[in-house]
């Protein structure tokens, strides 16, 4: 088979965020689930370990660039952690600024593009004691201040922001399914909250721009991909389509009005304020069967989070974005946990021909980047899975670059690869 070649300008990168790698995060609402899970019987507990020091990244920041920078990638996604910034409320850090200054700046000696995230996942423990995301006006009022901070003091350092990562998700895994903190199934609430999170995009949007004009803001959704279980079902296709309105397309039609669009929207091909990219976070793709969560095929190859590999879906998702939306797209997440490094290679491959498939279509993809640069602690599934082109000895802290890594280093070298099937 001939090689597949990417654009020349065509962005490499690979991403983490701030508590799953820096370690020692202990002024937010995960660590405090933590400890109170740890102390549940077994058949209790929600959670499978305590971060702690995790990938200790807020010391060896060096070394996980050394790895990035020998693999050769040209931009880094990571984020900064607010509980660090504001232990408490109107209580700055100067010192934890700083050291994001620093190793920014080293970041950025290497030739290496930075995109932050401003939340990923967690919340300051004096956001959470007051209600979190419910208390709509307070979670507000102190991101806005939180993030003209974070604008102000590393804005030079940044060449693309993402107020929120996954904000679908953020309001689905609190509010709708219980399996993050506050542990919540309440659809109002999601709704609510989801609607929280797409004004403080929009806030952020505008503070970054008041401030940095030309840097790109986008937002990285987890695009949930529905099949129909029984693809000739007139009845299957009706709700696979309407869950996946209700996960990506609210959100992002949403940002036009600055409210949830639970309508199909009108004006298509227009976005005119919160976003310059779309983000796309893919992993797996579901079956539905008459609305209902329907069981996998006979056959079909699993990630070990026990996810469907569906490469199709990333072409599917890219291809939706490109009908409905007027901005480039950058693949912000997408990778595999396994410990087979062949798996790890086949799954990048296979979702790489997909990319490439859109980019020849026409679609303005501007980069991928693969999830995650090292091993790190994976939220609810702990040290479980792993997802790292590197690995990470959690007891020693040494860092062995994987042969997935090294493959996919390749693929960066060349600006391309040669599949095998």
């Amino acid at each position: 088979m001939d090689k597949l070649t990417f654009p020349e300008n065509f962005m490499w990168g690979a991403a983490a965020s701030s508590y799953q790698t820096e370690g020692h995060n202990t002024n937010c609402d995960w660590y405090v689930e933590e400890i109170n899970d740890k102390k549940l019987l077994l058949e209790n507990r929600r959670l499978t370990d305590i971060c702690g020091q995790a990938c200790d990244h807020w010391n060896r920041y060096k070394e996980d660039y050394d790895i990035a920078e020998k693999i050769g990638i040209n931009i880094y996604r990571t984020s900064a952690e607010w509980s660090r910034v504001f232990p408490d409320e109107n209580q700055e850090d100067p010192a934890a600024i700083a050291h994001y200054r620093q190793m920014f700046t080293d970041l950025k000696k290497r030739g290496i593009k930075l995109m932050l995230c401003l939340h990923h996942f967690t919340l300051p423990l004096w956001i959470s004691r007051k209600g979190g995301f419910e208390n709509k006006s307070y979670i507000i009022e102190n991101f806005r201040v939180y993030a003209k901070r974070v604008v102000e003091a590393l804005g030079d350092l940044v060449d693309y922001w993402l107020p929120v990562n996954e904000p679908n998700i953020v309001a689905m895994m609190c509010y709708l399914v219980g399996k993050f903190p506050p542990y919540k199934i309440d659809k109002q609430k999601f709704r609510k909250v989801l609607q929280t999170v797409l004004e403080i995009q929009l806030i952020a949007y505008d503070i970054i721009k008041n401030s940095f004009p030309n840097a790109p803001v986008g937002a990285a959704l987890a695009f949930q991909h529905y099949q129909p279980y029984r693809p000739g079902s007139r009845k299957d296709i009706y709700y696979a389509n309407l869950e996946f309105n209700k996960m990506n397309r609210w959100f992002l039609e949403g940002l036009e009005s600055g409210r949830l669009q639970t309508r199909k929207r009108r004006n298509k091909n227009k976005i005119h304020k919160g976003i310059d990219f779309i983000g796309v976070n893919y992993y797996t793709s579901s079956y539905l069967k008459s609305g209902k969560p329907a069981p996998f095929k006979d056959g079909e190859v699993f990630t070990d989070m026990g996810w469907l590999v569906y490469p199709q879906g990333l072409y599917d998702v890219l291809e939706y974005a490109h009908n409905n939306f007027n901005v480039p797209v950058i693949i912000t997440e997408n990778g595999a946990a396994t410990i087979d490094e062949d798996f790890r290679i086949w799954f990048i491959s296979e979702h790489l021909k997909a990319v490439h498939k859109a980019v020849e279509k026409g679609f303005d993809i501007q980069g991928f980047m693969y999830w995650s640069l090292t091993d790190n602690y994976e939220w609810e599934r702990g040290y479980t899975k792993k997802f790292g082109l590197a690995k990470v000895d959690f007891d020693t802290q040494e860092r062995i670059l994987k042969r997935g890594g090294e493959w996919y280093a390749g693929v960066i070298k060349q600006n391309g690869f040669i599949p095998k099937s």
